[in-house]
């Protein structure tokens, strides 16, 4: 670039348009007239244009929109009317371009970018929407330019906040505008000037540098001051392209004149390494292998990183542009906006891939990246293993409850079955012998054999009334404890051995007596100590009965034993109170063995209480 510089200030408000009369040569001035309201705000120019009718079109600020005829004596004036629709949409004017079409672009302050149809007479304005992605970029219009490629045509904004681009198609109101900012790669977001070169490649001035935006990948190369350029900022509407090409663009400290062709792209191949690394706010050693991927593994709780990044080109470093992603996070590449940092928070457990690459202020992009595995390992109650334990636990828990389920109510059906059972053998057995002694005792007329058949029928009575008391006693759930079961016991004593004269000593050892026992187990248990119980009161002519009940050595243990004179094991009664005995003990997974040693011994042993 080439730098012409000035070497004082002078500042000057146009006061008026200054007319050269080519012919005599001539220059004459026109001024506001006090006796033309029309000419008011000529002093106040910021742009001129002249159509093809040879009216000359002249932007004021704060004044408006003046068209002066070409016989440069009548005047027109436009003002922004809010009360009119179609209206100019601002007074604050910065530019004025005249389209191919013949229609008048009018740059405003503020009010966006309007356009003037001198057929229709009426002015439509374009502004910037914050929900309206295709509106324009900002609404304080800096320069307006026009291009035509491939029989297309295409207007060219530079406003406050980025360039805007549209598709000129006339005669549709409606303009969908393409911007470009800082985000995308222009060096600044308020654009003074914008000129096409030969090859149809986009030259942009701004407040911090000069942009050529490359139409064919929409990519930006970036000129500041250290390629020559005047200054970082430029001038708005100060740029000119020359017949022969160059390019002039002014700016504050003077203005850059060049050719396009003369300006060469740099080649950017630099490597990108990993500068710095923090974890939880603590630095990290990366190692002495700057080339070499670096792998990472912390715990659940090391979520929180840090990274410092840097390209290895020392030609403009400070134009270094970074983007970098995390595999896992990110969907695309995200922009470093002020320096080459990058920061991540609160990561779930899992594998991840953080990657960086750099490019030079030309937007070129170096085909080296640097990149770090990071693996965070999963709390435990996080894993798989874990899980799957859990899900088989729960799978368990299912299982048993629906087996203890099915358990118990196969227990309450057999329970069910028992009591049928022995109200059935017990009490039905029992009825039955009571009818047939009824209707014998109808039929006899001595009263001894009345009164001994009255008498059966009354110890046949007493049999059922303690069967159906022990039957209610053992379905009982309130009756469910060791110590319940020895309340029983204690009563049978009282209520059958003592009356006879028989003494019963009872000694109990380790016996949890609150400890809850099974309906079923409880009532055979009790039924065993009283089928023994019974023998000794009807078979064994004892009177002494020595009882030991508890739980010793894994195992519970039953004794009843009497000094009577022995058990007889041909006599039927007492046979089929040992199959009984038997019986029940095998339902409740014990056994029972009977003794003949200085009288009876009757022993049950089964699973612990």
């Amino acid at each position: 670039f080439t730098t012409f510089s000035h070497i004082g200030y002078i500042y000057k408000v146009p006061k008026s348009i200054n007319v050269f009369n080519s012919a005599s040569n001539e220059i004459y001035a026109i001024k506001e007239d006090p006796e033309n309201p029309h000419t008011k705000g000529i002093n106040y120019i910021t742009s001129l244009t002249q159509d093809k009718n040879g009216n000359i079109w002249i932007a004021t600020f704060d004044r408006g929109l003046i068209r002066m005829d070409n016989t440069y004596q009548r005047f027109t004036h436009f003002v922004a009317d809010t009360s009119r629709e179609n209206s100019l949409s601002g007074n604050y004017l910065l530019y004025l371009h005249l389209d191919s079409f013949g229609n008048l672009w009018i740059g405003t302050w503020g009010a966006g970018l309007c356009r003037y149809d001198p057929v229709n007479k009426q002015f439509t304005t374009y502004a910037n929407r914050k929900d309206e992605p295709n509106s324009l970029s900002g609404n304080i219009v800096e320069y307006i330019y026009e291009t035509h490629n491939e029989g297309n045509r295409y207007l060219w904004v530079g406003t406050n906040s980025g360039l805007s681009v549209a598709r000129l198609i006339y005669p549709t109101d409606n303009l969908s505008f393409y911007n470009f900012t800082q985000k995308d790669g222009l060096p600044g977001n308020i654009v003074y000037g914008i000129l096409e070169d030969d090859d149809r490649n986009i030259w942009v001035s701004t407040t911090n540098g000069l942009a050529k935006l490359n139409l064919s990948d929409s990519t930006f190369n970036i000129f500041d001051h250290n390629d020559g350029l005047q200054a970082n900022e430029f001038n708005g509407g100060a740029c000119l392209k020359l017949t022969n090409g160059h390019m002039l663009f002014g700016g504050v400290n003077g203005f850059n004149l060049f050719h396009p062709d003369s300006i060469k792209n740099l080649p950017f191949d630099a490597p990108v390494i990993l500068t710095g690394l923090k974890v939880m706010n603590e630095e990290r050693y990366l190692g002495n292998n700057l080339n070499s991927p670096i792998d990472l593994q912390l715990n659940y709780q090391q979520n929180f990183f840090d990274f410092d990044f840097a390209a290895i080109h020392f030609a403009d470093p400070a134009g270094h542009r970074y983007a970098y992603s995390m595999e896992g996070v990110d969907d695309q590449w995200v922009m470093a906006e002020d320096r080459a940092y990058a920061r991540y928070t609160n990561l779930d457990p899992g594998k991840y891939t953080f990657r960086v690459k750099a490019s030079n202020k030309d937007g070129k992009w170096s085909p080296h990246q640097a990149q770090m595995a990071i693996e965070i390992i999963p709390p435990f109650w996080q894993t798989w293993y874990f899980r799957a334990l859990i899900l088989f636990v729960l799978i368990f828990i299912i299982y048993a409850l629906h087996r203890f389920q099915v358990k118990k109510a196969v227990e309450v059906e057999r329970l069910r079955v028992r009591i049928a059972s022995d109200l059935h053998d017990d009490i039905g057995a029992a009825l039955t012998r009571i009818s047939i002694y009824s209707e014998q005792l109808q039929q006899l007329q001595q009263k001894d054999k009345i009164r001994h058949l009255a008498q059966k029928i009354g110890a046949i009575s007493r049999e059922v009334i303690s069967s159906m008391s022990d039957i209610v006693w053992s379905i009982d759930a309130r009756n469910d404890t060791v110590e319940d079961l020895l309340h029983r016991m204690h009563d049978f004593n009282f209520k059958s051995l003592s009356d006879q004269g028989i003494k019963v000593f009872f000694e109990q050892k380790g016996l949890k007596l609150k400890k809850p026992i099974p309906a079923h187990l409880r009532q055979n248990l009790y039924y065993i100590y009283k089928e023994a119980m019974n023998n000794i009161l009807k078979h064994s002519c004892a009177n002494k009965v020595d009882v030991g009940i508890g739980n010793k050595s894994g195992h519970f243990e039953m004794t009843i034993r009497d000094n009577g004179k022995g058990i007889d094991l041909t006599n039927s009664h007492v046979g089929n109170g040992l199959k009984n005995m038997q019986m029940r003990a095998k339902r409740i997974k014990g056994h029972v063995e009977i003794y003949n040693n200085d009288g009876a011994l009757v022993q049950y042993t089964g699973p612990e209480l």
